[in-house]
């Protein structure tokens, strides 16, 4: 089984479900070193590298 860190609106189940035709078990985790920032010029926001901050997911 392969584990992988989603975070933003993918958390939601129904979305990640409807992207990928596919149901997902899913685990609240968090990783630390990374800040969440909006993309310029999109409405989801992406990992930049920052040591005092971390992302849940």
């Amino acid at each position: 089984m392969n584990a992988y860190f989603i975070y933003g609106t993918l958390t939601f189940s129904d979305v990640l479900e409807v992207l990928l035709n596919k149901k997902f078990e899913m685990k609240k985790a968090k990783v630390a070193g990374y800040a969440a920032f909006l993309l310029n010029g999109k409405n989801y926001p992406g990992l930049i590298p920052d040591p005092s901050s971390e992302i849940e997911g």
